[in-house]
């Protein structure tokens, strides 16, 4: 595994000063479910609860990931990852909308400046957002199904590292 797992842990002492405590982990991941490795993360943080004065306010499990051989290996020309579609989804449960960010879209999603809910692969990836079928069902942060667009529209965000390009006036 080259980029290895990590068992993080959010440690605040009694002055108010936060540390995390970082642990890599190695495992099977043919073997092992996420229930196991949550179990696994909170014994760990039973012994770190034990062996400090600090609480444990939280902390995550990340798991990095290796790219799909399947996918692009190389980006393709177009537009750049600060040109935005924002895609608002929402539900039912409450008026919150659930922000879903697609950089560098493809030029075909978009007609006569308006985002083409219709294009092919745009629609495609709105229902599988929007789909129940799978393994994973798509929340809101405080998860509740997504049950539809709300709506769609272009911006451009700033990204760090990006210089700033000046205009002059002629």
């Amino acid at each position: 595994m080259a980029d290895p797992t990590i068992f993080s842990y959010s440690l605040l002492d009694n002055i108010g000063l936060v540390a995390d405590v970082p642990l890599y982990v190695a495992y099977d991941g043919s073997t092992e479910t996420v229930d196991a490795l949550i179990g696994t993360w909170l014994a760990m943080g039973g012994l770190l609860n034990a062996a400090t004065t600090s609480k444990i306010q939280g902390g995550a499990i990340t798991i990095p990931l290796e790219r799909d051989a399947s996918w692009k290996s190389t980006p393709a020309a177009g537009n750049k990852n600060n040109e935005v579609i924002i895609l608002d989804f929402g539900n039912a449960a409450n008026s919150y909308l659930t922000e879903v960010p697609l950089p560098g879209y493809l030029e075909a999603m978009i007609t006569s400046g308006h985002v083409n809910l219709a294009q092919t692969q745009l629609a495609a990836l709105i229902a599988g957002i929007l789909s129940t079928a799978g393994t994973a069902d798509y929340q809101s942060r405080d998860l509740q199904q997504l049950t539809a667009l709300v709506k769609a529209f272009l911006t451009t965000r700033r990204r760090s590292h990006q210089t700033l390009k000046s205009t002059t006036r002629p």
